[in-house]
């Protein structure tokens, strides 16, 4: 599940999501610009805000290309 729901906060091609899914999906991450990939499995596997931020249950921001961004 990868909702897009347009934010007024977002800037210019950013949107906010709630991002939930099988633990082996990969995501992209851009950590104040430094770029990642990982698993949900591996940013949920202790009980943490990462945890709450890719169960479904928080809104998160992205990009165009559906990269969370961390800024």
């Amino acid at each position: 599940m990868n909702e897009k729901l347009p934010m007024m906060s977002a800037q210019a091609g950013e949107t906010r999501s709630y991002i939930k899914g099988n633990t082996t999906k990969y995501v992209k991450l851009n950590v104040g610009g430094a770029l990642y990939n990982t698993t949900i499995g591996t940013l949920t596997k202790h009980d943490n805000m990462l945890r709450a931020m890719f169960s479904g249950r928080m809104e998160v921001l992205t990009d165009a290309d559906g990269t969370v961004l961390f800024i």
